[in-house]
């Protein structure tokens, strides 16, 4: 439940810097990509020249909430499935040790 909350915590700023990080690779291609998606959504037109807090601001203004939160669903699945393995791993570890002492 923790990693959960973590990840609703922090996911728009990861959001955020994967935008970031999309716009300096930029490159012709993207350019034309991201002009056809602008209308689709808000992501894709968050255009920043600054920081992560401005692209954050920016989000918000064109998208709302849901802007800062488009694709959490899958981060979530991947946090829970992640968490789900880390404690089978240790389950299983703990059994074993447990057996060999």
């Amino acid at each position: 439940i923790s990693k959960t909350v973590a990840t609703v915590a922090t996911y728009p700023v990861q959001l955020a810097q994967t935008v970031l990080r999309l716009q300096e690779k930029g490159g012709a291609q993207q350019q034309q990509q991201q002009q056809a998606r602008q209308q689709e959504s808000p992501l894709s037109s968050a255009n920043v020249d600054g920081g992560t807090l401005q692209c954050l601001a920016r989000l918000y203004e064109e998208g709302g909430i849901s802007a800062c939160y488009a694709g959490m669903n899958a981060k979530l699945l991947q946090t829970v499935v992640t968490s789900s393995f880390m404690f089978l791993t240790y389950e299983q570890i703990l059994a074993l040790a447990t057996y060999l002492a």
